[in-house]
């Protein structure tokens, strides 16, 4: 539902086609409203069936991050996951927010510098040369992506809209509320003695200021040692078989959340955890069940 509402919004204003996301909002939910780009260039920026685009971010990384990370370690690249990484890809640029663009830039290098690091140190030289030749062929598919692009905006736009939203935003009245209520919360933390002030009783900009402003020191250590925690069983069950995809699931939304996104009741990183726990606790059970018959 979300990549097609995606799509669909992308297409309504570059072709005049109906828009599905109208059917998802009605008069007794709310009127769905789009923001726009920029004063030179009046086209929507996407976000789905979210509140608004910074708020599809963990969404689009997550999976974003998934599919890079098969994509490159796969044997055989396979066309249909090239196919939805390259959508992924385009969406993220078309919902023009400064933290998807920090965020997918953040996650690729660390998927990037993980599968290096492991695959050439490891492996031998067929894997060595499959993850060469993945790579190879994800940079092509994004060079082909540009031109694609262009046939809805053009380059100059591109990258004017990467230059706005992504090395300009220090400029912006956005970024200027968005280090005010930091500071703020920061203050909080240390009025109230590093105790904090008590959950959703202020909308920081990020996840560390949002934790210790409302949960203190003692809240935000808790959080972080489930995530520890959890990170530590997906990884350890993950990453041997052909599922460590879904292992990177909750440390992209935690990136984005970092970057701009307070709330650790998102929808999106309760999912991510539930998925990722499914997974690695079917994949436990049946590696103990097997060594028991065994």
């Amino acid at each position: 539902m979300v990549i097609i509402t995606s799509i669909s919004q992308i297409l309504t204003y570059s072709f005049g086609i109906f828009d599905v996301t109208k059917i998802f909002y009605t008069i007794t939910t709310r009127e769905f409203k789009y923001s726009f780009i920029a004063d030179f260039l009046p086209l929507p920026r996407i976000q789905a069936t979210y509140l608004e685009p910074s708020m599809l971010s963990p969404f689009l990384i997550g999976f974003y991050s998934m599919y890079l990370y098969n994509m490159i370690n796969k044997r055989i690249l396979e066309i249909k996951y090239l196919f939805i990484f390259v959508i992924l890809f385009v969406i993220t640029l078309f919902t023009t927010s400064t933290t998807a663009y920090v965020s997918l830039l953040l996650i690729t290098l660390i998927i990037l510098f993980y599968a290096n690091t492991f695959s050439l140190i490891r492996s031998n030289i067929v894997v060595k040369l499959n993850l060469i030749r993945n790579l190879l062929y994800i940079t092509l598919t994004l060079i082909m992506f540009f031109f694609i692009v262009s046939f809805v905006l053009n380059l100059n736009d591109i990258f004017k809209i990467i230059e706005l939203y992504l090395f300009k935003k220090q400029n912006t009245q956005s970024f200027y509320s968005r280090t005010t209520a930091d500071i703020h919360a920061i203050k909080l933390f240390q009025e109230t003695y590093f105790m904090g002030v008590g959950l959703g009783s202020n909308r920081p900009s990020s996840l560390l200021p949002y934790l210790l402003s409302q949960l203190g020191i003692l809240g935000s250590l808790l959080f972080f040692f489930f995530i520890f925690k959890l990170l530590i069983f997906t990884y350890r069950t993950l990453r041997k078989s052909s599922f460590f995809g879904y292992f990177f699931l909750i440390p992209s939304v935690l990136i984005v959340q970092i970057i701009a996104y307070p709330d650790i009741t998102n929808p999106t990183l309760w999912q991510f955890i539930y998925v990722s726990i499914i997974i690695a606790t079917s994949l436990y059970k049946g590696k103990n069940e097997h060594e028991h018959l065994h």
